[in-house]
């Protein structure tokens, strides 16, 4: 089936305030569950009302498709900008515990500084630095951040090959 770009755009525009909508119903916030659901029923009245609802409601699979290939590229993308953040952060933490390196504005994270591999990078670098300083009182501070690392999404692999491909759009006219 071939879809127009104005079509998908306009189903592309349903789904995402669709999922808009759900999260901020699901996170209990009223307000902002009732506006996104206002601004979802206008945009569906809309649709339904043009002459083009028939092909709008057929190409929502395929937006949605896009859509959560899209988010799950762009859910890869912070998570490894948080991990090379956090990388860094403790890097430069573990430094200043050696006493080696004073706090100054360059050794803030910069979002150039991520490692694909941040996550156990992370881990290594910041416990071989609690070793070194001494590994009985620095025990629940490798405990911790252990379970700061666990947290982050396991299924967000660390190699760039297992980044998501970028969402294929479909075949539009």
């Amino acid at each position: 089936m071939e879809i127009s770009a104005r079509v998908f755009d306009k189903a592309v525009l349903i789904v995402e305030r669709q999922m808009r909508h759900t999260v901020f119903e699901q996170s209990g916030n009223a307000d902002i569950a009732k506006s996104t659901e206002q601004a979802l029923q206008q945009t569906l009245d809309e649709v339904l009302s043009s002459s083009e609802s028939e092909d709008v409601l057929a190409a929502l699979p395929e937006a949605e498709r896009y859509v959560k290939e899209r988010e799950a590229r762009e859910e890869f993308i912070d998570n490894q900008t948080f991990l090379g953040h956090l990388r860094h952060s403790l890097i430069v933490l573990g430094a200043m515990q050696h006493d080696k390196v004073p706090m100054t504005r360059e050794l803030l994270p910069k979002p150039s500084d991520v490692g694909l591999d941040a996550r156990q990078y992370a881990y290594e670098e910041f416990a071989q630095l609690l070793l070194e300083l001494d590994g009985a009182k620095s025990k629940p501070l490798l405990d911790a951040l252990q379970g700061v690392l666990s947290s982050v999404r396991t299924d967000i692999l660390f190699q760039s090959e297992d980044m998501p491909p970028m969402p294929q759009l479909p075949e539009l006219v």
